[in-house]
């Protein structure tokens, strides 16, 4: 199997489902393609929400692949729960390495050349993995170097009190990354599965605004994923939405848990799947 690449998670506001996203692919490319090697989620976010929700312990080590590129990146992985999935961590000294880039990138004669060389870095990532998934800050030049080192990237947005005003600027900012050559998809995350419903005409103008864009450059837009499911509800905390096991089906918290991960199962089949 050929690889799948780097895949990074952003988000078009605050609070939506970006981390976990992030573990739910991960979790998924395992199951999908475990038997043709290891996967990666890289977390450069100082909240170390991707780590937590894996049960894995924050620390520095991601701090240490940005700052020390002579770091051997598989002395700085740790194992997760999850069978063939180990996770780069992170904690509040990634606020170190992003002052540290955001000087380099200053001092820089060529700021563009600066950041490509740099992106490589993180691309390179994947010469160990078959798949790496990057859950990185909400903004600053480790989330630039993040895009730029993607071979694709899944924008995930909230859906409660959206209104066109700002999907316009998050397609605007899809429109932007695509221009320069991202591979993007958009996905939309509600609050409940009651409020999906309810989400469905601002997701129909996400929709629709989309798909001015040119087709070619691969927009997607899903039904919205319930973000209340959090990992933390469930008996079996600190797995992903993806392994529940469907015991509590009958009940509303089970009725969720059901949705998102049918939801995300169908979003990465269509976007991810090779």
């Amino acid at each position: 199997m050929t690889s799948v690449g780097v895949i990074t998670i952003i988000s078009g506001n605050g609070g939506s489902g970006c981390s976990t996203t992030a573990v739910n692919l991960a979790y998924w490319m395992t199951q999908q393609w475990g038997d043709h090697g290891r996967f990666l989620l890289a977390e450069f976010d100082e909240q170390g929400d991707s780590s937590h929700l894996l049960d894995v312990p924050s620390s520095s080590n991601a701090m240490k692949y940005l700052t020390q590129p002579t770091s051997r990146l598989e002395n700085l992985v740790q194992p997760s729960p999850v069978e063939r999935l180990d996770v780069l961590s992170s904690n509040r000294s990634i606020a170190a390495a992003e002052s540290m880039l955001s000087q380099l990138v200053n001092q820089a004669e060529d700021k563009t050349e600066f950041r490509e060389s740099y992106a490589e870095h993180l691309h390179d990532m994947i010469l160990s993995y078959r798949g790496v998934v990057i859950d990185p800050a909400k903004t600053g030049e480790i989330r630039i170097a993040a895009i730029m080192a993607s071979d694709k990237l899944i924008m995930t947005t909230r859906m409660a009190n959206h209104n066109q005003k700002n999907t316009l600027a998050l397609v605007g900012l899809a429109d932007k990354l695509m221009q320069e050559g991202a591979s993007i998809h958009i996905l939309p995350i509600a609050l409940e599965v009651a409020q999906a419903k309810a989400d469905e005409e601002s997701i129909a103008i996400l929709r629709q605004e989309a798909q001015k864009l040119a087709p070619e450059r691969h927009v997607t837009v899903s039904s919205g994923i319930p973000k209340s499911v959090a990992v933390t509800d469930a008996a079996n905390a600190g797995q992903p939405l993806l392994q529940y096991a469907p015991h509590d089906s009958e009940t509303y918290r089970g009725k969720r848990k059901a949705s998102a991960s049918k939801a995300y199962h169908e979003f990465f089949l269509k976007t991810i799947g090779v």
